[in-house]
């Protein structure tokens, strides 16, 4: 039954390992560490419009905020225009 064989092959050599690193990526971004891509100038000069950052989102469960850190937040799910404040 080569076909047996193949299905097989294709399942633990290719398809299993795939779905293992996609679900590994997502634990990592909800957990550890998210990437993100700056949209508009509003933390310039430090930060240029698509400049890429990557967020720790692990660091803040063992010690506080400090001065100078920079932290992202997210529009809240209701909202449909962009804060202008």
């Amino acid at each position: 039954m080569p076909g047996g064989r193949i299905a097989r092959f294709l399942l633990r050599e290719i398809l299993l390992p795939l779905a293992l690193a996609v679900v590994l990526a997502l634990v990592i971004q909800a957990t550890v560490a998210k990437p993100y891509e700056i949209p508009t100038a509003s933390m310039d000069p430090n930060i240029q419009p698509e400049d890429r950052v990557l967020a720790n989102r692990f660091i803040y469960h063992l010690r506080d905020i400090h001065r100078g850190t920079s932290s992202s937040s997210t529009r809240p799910p209701t909202s449909t225009a962009p804060c202008l404040w």
